[in-house]
């Protein structure tokens, strides 16, 4: 299924609107059970061959920097970056050293500009819900480092890259471009957050995400309903 369809996006905005979606969301996922998380879980790991860079985009404490740098092998790299900054201690405390050798933290959020932006740590705990916009009552602001993906395309030119950024897809995306369009890069993976897009007035942001990743010259498919994958396509 499309899920940018405007008929579907339609039917997403009423559920949210009459604040049905939520719950059959979870219902689907409860009802899915392992399955949903292993379809993109096989999906990425998937597409990571041996002496690979990959790029983990949004690495939180580092569940996929693990497994990634594990397919990705010793004379691969995973390049973790994470703005949280107790979520990068976490990050330098588990792969620093002869640990994960193949890892390399970088500590800063990525987008579409460089320089110092607000960050907002959830003050209960739970790290999946920091974000760079506040998503709770009580959120500690903090500033953290803001670069462009397009910085490292030489320096750490990725095969994969993995995009999980609480909302903030587009930015990412656009900071990236040059990437994008480098032939070495055969497929990147995104988890699109609609509610929090919708909650930016970005509502139309999961479809130019899917346009802009065909024009960069990938097939794109859905995995799920809130993860994509792009594909290079042959001669792209």
């Amino acid at each position: 299924m499309e899920y940018t369809n405007p008929a579907v996006m339609t039917l997403r905005r009423f559920g949210r609107r009459l604040g049905i979606l939520p719950p059959l969301v979870r219902a689907f996922r409860r009802f899915s059970g392992a399955s949903y998380e292993r379809r993109f879980d096989d999906a990425l790991l998937g597409r990571v061959a041996a002496d690979d860079t990959v790029w983990d985009v949004g690495a939180n404490v580092g569940y996929y920097t693990e497994r990634l740098s594990l397919v990705a092998g010793r004379s691969g790299r995973v390049v973790a970056f994470e703005p949280s900054p107790r979520n990068v201690a976490t990050l330098h405390a588990r792969f620093d050293g002869k640990t994960r050798a193949n890892v390399e933290v970088v500590p800063a959020a990525l987008s579409d500009s460089a320089g110092k932006v607000d960050f907002f740590e959830n003050p209960a705990g739970d790290t999946t819900t920091d974000s760079l916009m506040a998503r709770g009552a009580g959120a500690l602001r903090c500033q953290v480092e803001s670069r462009c993906g397009d910085e490292f395309r030489l320096s750490h030119a990725p095969q994969v890259v993995k995009i999980d950024v609480e909302g903030f897809e587009v930015e990412v995306l656009r900071g990236m471009s040059q990437t994008l369009r480098q032939p070495t890069l055969r497929a990147v993976f995104v988890e699109i957050h609609f509610g929090i897009l919708a909650d930016r007035g970005l509502s139309g942001a999961p479809a130019d995400i899917v346009r802009d990743l065909r024009v960069a010259g990938f097939d794109v498919s859905w995995i799920d309903p809130s993860h994509l994958m792009g594909l290079r396509r042959a001669g792209a």
